[in-house]
């Protein structure tokens, strides 16, 4: 099963009804038909919840700006789990796009990340690409195989990781 949001709709400070947060009162906003995040410094996650998508499975996004100096995070998001009692969803794999990483490692600018219980690992990573706006960032999780492409072309894949075998898409932000 296919889901698509183009995000056609006027602003709007949510996504909208079938779209959930992931972190407690941080919720993504439509400006311009493009989702961007309400405040920097905060990670925003959201889940699309009108339905599960079935295994295998994949989330595409497309990066509509990517300038500036700060740190950034944008990615798609594969098997999400529940959102756990703090508010915050605990189970999913992320694959991101990134602008001056001073968090994960020395420069990585693509990275797949696992995370469980609110921990995250990162699983795979890269530090020689440049993103860019209207780069396709695109994550898919077959199996135990996680890959993240590039506008179509593979980028970094791990292909052991099982700690998540199902769950929904949804989208990550981070900026500073």
């Amino acid at each position: 099963m296919d889901v698509t949001d183009l995000f056609d709709r006027a602003n709007n400070t949510d996504l909208g009804a079938n779209w959930t947060p992931q972190r407690t009162n941080w919720n993504l906003q439509i400006v311009s038909q493009r989702i961007c995040h309400r405040a920097t410094t905060s990670d925003y996650v959201e889940q699309y919840t009108a339905a599960t998508p079935t295994n295998p499975q994949f989330a595409e996004i497309t990066l509509a700006a990517f300038t500036g100096t700060a740190h950034a995070q944008f990615a798609a998001v594969t098997r999400m789990g529940a959102t756990g009692t703090n508010g915050n969803a605990q189970d999913y794999y992320y694959g991101a796009a990134m602008r001056n990483d001073a968090y994960y490692g020395p420069g990585f600018t693509s990275m797949i990340i696992e995370a469980t219980n609110n921990s995250e690992t990162v699983i795979a990573s890269e530090s020689s690409t440049t993103w860019v706006a209207g780069d396709v960032v695109k994550l898919v999780s077959n199996g135990n195989a996680h890959t993240l492409y590039r506008n179509g072309a593979s980028l970094i894949t791990n292909s052991s990781d099982s700690a998540h075998t199902s769950g929904g898409v949804g989208v990550y932000v981070y900026s500073e």
